[in-house]
Formats: C-alpha cells, sequence, structure tokens
C-alpha cells in the first residue's frame, strides 16, 4: 500500500488537484481499485508471470503489421504485459463500467475490441522478429475495476478470431484514409463524443444513411464491418 501512496503523490506532481477533498476521494479510488485488481488476480489467476507495465513500442521504429493487400505501421503504449501458461497476456485497465460479453457485443466488436487487436497484432510482430524474448500472445483483457458487474473483458479461447477481424478493421480503415473517405455514422451512439454535432443537426442518422446508399466501396466495406446485420440492410443495401 505504501507503493500506491507513492506512486499517487508523484501523480499529484504531474497533475495537481486542487481540492483536498477531491484528493482524498482519488486516493482511497486508488487504493480500491488496487486491491480489487489484486482479489481478482488471486482469485482467478495466481499464475501469472509479470514481464512489463506500461510497456511503449514503435516510438523510435513504428511496428508494421502485415494485413491483406498492405502494410501498415503502428505504436503504441500497453499498460500490461504478464505470461499466462508460456503465452503472452496483455491488458489494458479502464475505469468506466465493464462491456460484457454477452448480447450484441458477444464476440469482437470494432468500437470496443480494435484497441485489443492492436496489440497482440503489435507483440506477435515483435515475436516473429525475437521469439526468445517475447512469447506469442495467448489472450488479451480490459480490466475494469469498477465494482458494477463484471471486472474483466477478456479473449483467450477465441483470441484468433479477435486477430482476424482485427485486421478487417484495420485494412478497412487504412482504405478509408488512403481515398480520404470520412462517412459519417448512422448510429446516434457513434454521434455521443463528436464536435460536429450541431451541424448535422437532428436528421443526422437520416441523412447519413441516404448518403451512405451511393457510397463506394471503401466506404461499404467499413460499414458492413461495424454495423450489425439489420443496421446494414436497413440502411445501405
Amino acid at each position: 500500500m505504501a507503493v500506491v501512496q507513492l506512486q499517487f503523490d508523484s501523480f499529484l506532481d504531474e497533475y495537481p488537484l486542487l481540492s483536498g477533498r477531491v484528493r482524498d476521494q482519488q486516493r482511497q479510488r486508488l487504493l480500491r481499485d488496487f486491491l480489487r485488481l489484486l482479489d481478482f488476480e488471486w482469485d482467478n489467476r495466481p499464475d501469472l508471470k509479470f514481464r512489463a507495465v506500461e510497456f511503449s513500442c514503435g516510438s523510435t521504429d513504428p511496428i508494421a503489421l502485415d494485413l491483406s493487400g498492405r502494410r501498415i505501421f503502428v505504436r503504441g503504449k500497453m499498460d500490461r504485459l504478464d505470461e499466462l501458461n508460456g503465452r503472452l497476456f496483455i491488458r489494458d485497465f479502464k475505469s468506466g463500467k465493464c462491456h460484457p460479453r454477452e448480447g450484441d457485443e458477444a464476440g469482437p466488436t470494432p468500437t470496443l475490441d480494435a484497441q485489443l487487436a492492436v496489440y497482440a497484432l503489435i507483440m506477435n510482430s515483435l515475436h516473429k522478429k525475437e521469439p526468445k524474448l517475447w512469447p506469442k500472445v495467448g489472450g488479451v483483457s480490459y480490466f475494469y475495476p469498477d465494482p458494477r458487474g463484471e471486472m474483466e473483458r477478456h479473449f483467450i479461447d477465441d483470441l484468433d478470431d479477435l486477430l482476424e477481424k482485427g485486421r478487417d478493421w484495420l485494412a478497412a480503415m487504412a482504405d478509408l484514409i488512403d481515398g480520404r473517405q470520412f462517412p459519417r455514422t448512422v448510429n446516434k451512439d457513434g454521434c455521443q463524443y463528436c464536435a460536429f454535432v450541431p451541424v448535422c443537426g437532428e436528421q443526422a442518422k437520416g441523412e447519413a444513411g441516404k448518403k451512405l446508399q451511393k457510397a463506394g466501396a471503401p466506404v461499404r466495406r467499413f460499414i458492413a464491418l461495424v454495423q450489425e446485420p439489420e443496421e446494414e440492410n436497413e440502411e445501405i443495401e
């Protein structure tokens, strides 16, 4: 616990919280989340072998990822790397509410899981270059210390499915960037953090659907990947 206190004090040097009440609340939250992580690992993955934290890769030389028909270069920083049963286990820690793998989000979901897919592809690429240093990826996970609901969203047994879809997501996005095409969303939830919501207005979803009916192949491919089948049929077929 002393280490947690020390890290929080260091954090305050870079991100000052002026109110003493706020500092105390955030300190207690950090301690609570830390204890939840320890309890979860002890109960579910006691055999984890620590490898790295805040692992930065590609900063100097971006990592090359080979996709279908193209190659892209990426860089990133991963929250934590461990070994689990001789394979690399990648985790990203989230502060929000967990998205359990059920319903519409049971399988790989681009708006949620693209980050995990990219991390796994990066580390598998490093594994090919330095197999003695980095084991092959065996699983990826988001960890949520929030007490509401489940605490983890992971891909282990079906990691290959996530990697396959992740390559498709990246290739589709790269095609859009190359073609300078940036389609609007027909999902209102996708507008939540967009700065252009006032410009689009209340009719944004309907107008976007009309535009997508005349969209070219790269846009249609991207929309097909990120939409549910019934939405796709309704809006762009």
